[in-house]
């Protein structure tokens, strides 16, 4: 790659990669900082971290992809090849059942090794864990394999020799006990097993188990639980091994002079990079952090240079010095920093340790690969990075269910996701097609499945830049995503018109789009119609050339050129996450910021970025899960009054609470003594508490509740009006003191028997969050769906309030389909009268699964002027659609961002600049 600026196109072809996306590349050197991807529509193209390094070292990965590589009956836990000294193309599989299984030359022929399942203890995090091959193991024959006993659980490393007879067999009686530990808990048990450069054979155990290392194991020098061991087992076959001189902990009284490193919770897992000798370390958090750590093989092995923390710290933060012998933060000694760290925010939970990359993919040489269980992302860093970095990893691609990884002879790398073995491919460089070796003498059992398609990547940069608008890539997307969401998945999508299709206008012209898929329906005879007329672009679906269908109703584009703006962190991490950020009405100029915390904290960040706290009511509010102060808003008076409405959780009971605060004689600090109760109501489940207030143009205030939780709505309450829940309620608080509010005289079921009063708008399932456009007066409403369908509703200020304009249908209906009516009191579908369709309804298939609401822009970024602004908070992704849109219109909304660490919240301030909150960041959209 040469210094400077150039323009990287990005093809996917997996449902949760990007259909046809453009980036710009600034790089400096070896350091590259990539720009953002304007659209990728099928899944995250691009994240974007607030990480705390100066660059992120990124390759060029438009060739990288995994390859579904050979299905096994069961999840391997290891995957490895022998000693490259002798040239050996078999790929050996450990599982967990107790199985070593070898894969022949012809990648089909699977033969099974060794069975020691009666051995194995294999439940949860027990199990077949680890295997290494000697280094000598092609004059020596030895096996080393690491299990949970299946009587004791304890932890058993034992070795074995290959048969004298066959090659592709490992004599059961030929073992030999190398160490045994005791486990005290199912979990934490660690389980890898290498050599390291010097040829002493490393073991990684977790702490033990339980939760938070509840006996201090891992800092404990008299247990070997939390620690990677180090053995020389180059001893007669009369002695189990020996400690290799180096051990830093030999001579030290009370250490266990097996000790390598120690301070570990669960390393998942510990692998050595054979050129330089560094040993790399996935350590498993307890509920918030993940790490990579590394030991260099130029690190002098002494005490002080082999601690990683736990549990004194985890990750980066302190934990707990409980039962740690008086052990503390302040008096440990010197503590190893991570490599990379990362916290949960974003949909990950677990990681699994991978390889630093020697293949021969050249882009990724020298760098170290690794994943999250949960998120299912695969990522790389720079393997020079350096403790204490943090480098921005690089988004690989995804594989579900990431297991572990594993490589061949010629260092290929491989990843497990649930019971398939992908193998990272270059796929610009042809694979010949290997002439099958001749049939073993003896039957093997079935072949694995075929390789499936090409399941791509994407990548994953520290901060967007700017992008070129490609209207005509962009259409593509769009195309993409709407035969993806009729369960087609595509190859590509590309415009045609004559031999001139690149030439055209996209957004006056009409175009044809060729469609090529691979699976799950034929679509040689599937094509789309698109006509546009000043950038709306109207789309038809064509099969076989009869019929014709809506893509999605009707669908239609509005783009807007995302390269005017980009989405940047904005300031430092925050003590927390908020669940609002907004300013002051706009009658007085006001530079402040509001930050409202889940915990009750109401804090102001001023013009110079420094933040107060305003009030904290902590002591008031149940914080934990759906549950905590979730809402806020000024009084459209405030700068005469004083007046700030929250709502939250009451310790306790659980129950919504509206309160009012006034502002004290400190512009900065609200009174704490001046609460006044505003409104009340038990919840009776922990999740869908909604949380939105908001005043309207009308002065009233309104808040936001979802239908009192559990699943399904059990008790039919969205539509039950003598129930608060699922509902959106209005009330008049310009009432005296001693007067809660009164009931606004256009409220819709004012009057109506057996109704609240206060009910505005009803069938909702948790708005997650309903937003007033100050300068139209609608209500924005985006309402989280029960496991299928999210949607964006939206109330007219020209609507007339009345109730058949106001039911979302919630739980009749689901976004668009219909869901059931138990416990509804006999209401149906047919029965209830009018519903209100969604603006904008999308499902999951695509890695969403919650809406986040947002605003109708009005900022100073001229390209967002007038358009609904939303997310979502497990894919990330951000769009926008037209607010002029109207209900069942359904556009097809353009994707204009990633939310870094999950989008939590949306907020504005005073001159309408929007801000999104991924786990303890904020981000502010910016022009460019």
């Amino acid at each position: 790659m040469q210094v400077g600026g150039c323009a990287v196109a990005l093809r996917c072809f997996e449902v949760e990669a990007c259909a046809m996306a453009a980036a710009y590349l600034n790089s400096d050197a070896a350091a590259v900082s990539f720009g953002s991807i304007l659209s990728d529509v099928l899944g995250s193209a691009v994240s974007v971290d607030a990480i705390d390094a100066e660059f992120a070292a990124d390759v060029d990965l438009t060739s990288v992809a995994l390859q579904l590589f050979i299905r096994l009956p069961s999840a391997p836990t290891v995957i490895i090849a022998t000693p490259n000294n002798v040239p050996d193309p078999r790929i050996w599989f450990a599982r967990k059942s107790g199985l070593v299984q070898v894969l022949a030359a012809d990648g089909v022929s699977l033969t099974t090794a060794l069975d020691i399942s009666t051995l194995v203890f294999d439940a949860g995090e027990r199990g077949l864990l680890g295997m290494a091959f000697h280094p000598q193991y092609h004059s020596n024959g030895y096996v080393f394999l690491h299990y949970s006993r299946a009587e004791t659980s304890a932890t058993a490393v034992e070795r074995y020799t290959i048969s004298r007879t066959d090659p592709n067999v490992i004599d059961p009686f030929s073992k030999k006990l190398i160490f045994e530990a005791p486990q005290p808990s199912n979990n934490h048990n660690g389980g890898s097993l290498d050599f390291d450069n010097n040829g002493f054979l490393i073991l990684a155990l977790g702490d033990g188990g339980g939760s938070g290392d509840p006996f201090c194991n891992a800092q404990n020098l008299s247990s070997p639980l939390g620690k990677i061991l180090r053995f020389d087992v180059n001893t007669p076959d009369n002695v189990p091994y020996a400690i290799p001189p180096g051990n830093p902990f030999v001579g030290v009284p009370d250490a266990l002079p097996e000790i390598l490193v120690y301070g570990l919770r669960n390393p998942w897992r510990a692998t050595c990079d054979r050129p330089t000798g560094d040993l790399w370390i996935g350590d498993v958090g307890q509920g918030v952090w993940e790490e990579v750590n590394v030991l260099r093989k130029s690190t002098p092995l002494v005490p002080a240079n082999v601690n990683y923390g736990w549990k004194l710290k985890e990750g980066p933060a302190p934990f707990s010095d409980r039962n740690c012998g008086g052990l503390t933060l302040d008096n440990v000694g010197p503590l190893q920093e991570a490599v990379y760290s990362y916290d949960h925010s974003a949909g990950d939970c677990s990681i699994t340790g991978g390889y630093v990359y020697r293949g021969p993919i050249e882009a990724l040489q020298g760098r170290y690969i690794f994943g999250d269980f949960c998120s299912k992302n695969i990522w790389q860093i720079p393997a020079d990075a350096i403790p204490g970095s943090s480098p921005a990893p690089q988004r690989i691609g995804q594989s579900e269910g990431l297991w572990t990884f594993g490589y061949d002879q010629a260092h290929n790398l491989y990843a497990v996701g649930g019971n398939n073995v992908f193998k990272l491919v270059d796929t610009s460089v042809p694979v010949a097609t290997p002439t099958p070796p001749p049939p073993p003498p003896t039957p093997s059992p079935p072949p694995p499945e075929a390789a499936d398609a090409t399941v791509l990547s994407s990548t994953r940069v520290k901060t967007p830049q700017p992008t070129a608008l490609n209207p005509l890539a962009i259409l593509e997307a769009f195309v993409q995503q709407a035969v993806a969401d009729l369960g087609i998945q595509a190859d590509s999508v590309t415009a045609k018109s004559g031999e001139v299709a690149q030439q055209l206008d996209p957004l006056t012209a009409d175009l044809r789009f060729e469609i090529n898929c691979y699976s799950m329906r034929p679509c040689s005879d599937v094509s789309i119609f698109m006509n546009s007329e000043a950038g709306i672009a109207t789309m038809e679906l064509v099969i076989g050339g009869a019929a014709t269908v809506p893509v999605m109703s009707a669908s239609s584009v509005a783009l807007i050129d995302a390269s005017s703006f980009t989405i940047e962190p904005f300031g430092d991490k925050l003590a927390g996450a908020p669940t609002a950020i907004l300013g002051t009405p706009t009658d007085v100029q006001d530079p402040r910021i509001w930050f409202l915390f889940k915990n009750g904290v109401l804090q102001i960040r001023d013009a110079g970025g420094v933040f107060s706290t305003a009030l904290d009511v902590s002591s008031k509010v149940l914080d934990g899960g759906e549950r905590g102060m979730l809402g806020m808003a000024f009084h459209p008076n405030f700068h005469s009054n004083g007046f700030i409405f929250v709502h939250y959780s009451a310790l306790g009971s659980g129950a919504t609470v509206v309160e009012r605060y006034t502002i004290s004689a400190d512009p900065n600090v609200v009174d704490p003594a001046s609460a006044k109760l505003i409104f009340t109501t038990p919840q009776p489940y922990s999740n869908h508490n909604g949380g939105s207030l908001e005043f309207g143009n009308d002065g009233f205030l309104y808040l936001a509740l979802g239908d009192g939780g559990s699943g399904g709505d059990p008790q039919c309450r969205a539509q039950d009006l003598t129930s608060p829940l699922g509902k959106i309620l209005r009330f008049d608080i310009n009432t005296a003191d001693n007067v809660p509010y009164a009931i606004p005289a256009g409220n819709p079921y004012l009057g109506t028997a057996g109704a609240l009063p206060e009910l505005f708008a009803i069938g909702l399932r948790n708005p997650w969050r309903s937003t007033f456009d100050k300068e139209t007066g609608d209500l924005w409403i985006a309402d989280v769906g029960q496991g299928v369908w999210e949607e964006v509703n939206v109330f007219r200020q020209s609507t007339p309030v009345a109730s058949e304009n106001l039911n979302f249908g919630w739980k009749l209906k689901e976004g668009p389909v219909p869901y059931n009516n138990n416990n509804c009191g006999g209401l149906t579908l047919e029965n209830v009268g009018p519903l209100v369709e969604g603006v904008y309804s999308y499902n999951h298939n695509n890695g969403d699964c919650s809406i986040t609401g947002g605003f109708v822009y009005r900022g100073p970024i001229e390209a967002l002027q007038g358009r609904y602004i939303f997310a979502d908070y497990c894919s990330r992704r951000v769009w926008q659609i037209p607010a002029e849109f109207e209900p069942g219109s359904n556009p097809i909304a353009q994707e204009i961002g990633i939310a870094q660490g999950g989008a939590w919240t949306f907020g504005q301030d005073q001159d309408k600049n929007m801000y999104i909150v991924g786990g303890l960041y904020a981000y502010a959209f910016v022009s460019v």
